[in-house]
């Protein structure tokens, strides 16, 4: 079930050409399963911007004070507000939404996609991570 908080920024830093945001929400944390998102309303409660922005979270904290974060590149005046966020400013944040992808009891080969920030998703997947040697990506 998802829920509405007031949430903290913890951290706030740049990772190379993105953003990345810390926040403590241990309602949202506590509650969070691989594959779900959240949304953050963005501009401030002055603001004409009313549609939330949704985001893959990259990392989860139940037991390290609820922490949740994301990753994101500044590239609209949204993104761009929350780009200049800094530790102990406030934000609105809903989750987790989305359905949870299931995630195998046994191992199993699986392949991650994802591209730019929208990848951050991918490193909530339990299990060691391996790649194959045989495999190439193209640029």
């Amino acid at each position: 079930m998802p829920v509405q908080v007031r949430a903290t920024v913890l951290t706030a830093r740049r990772v190379d050409a993105y953003h990345a945001l810390t926040l403590v929400a241990p309602a949202i944390a506590t509650r969070f399963r691989p594959g779900q998102f959240i949304t953050v309303a963005v501009g401030g409660p002055e603001t004409s911007m009313l549609g939330r922005r949704a985001f893959a979270v990259y990392d989860v904290r139940p037991d390290h004070g609820g922490t949740v974060e994301f990753v994101f590149e500044a590239l609209g005046p949204g993104t761009r507000w929350l780009a200049a966020l800094r530790a102990r400013d406030g934000v609105d944040a809903v989750g987790p939404l989305g359905r949870p992808f299931p995630v195998p009891k046994d191992p199993s080969r699986c392949l991650l996609l994802g591209v730019g920030y929208g990848s951050a998703a991918s490193h909530l997947v339990p299990g060691p991570r391996a790649s194959n040697t045989n495999s190439t990506v193209p640029p």
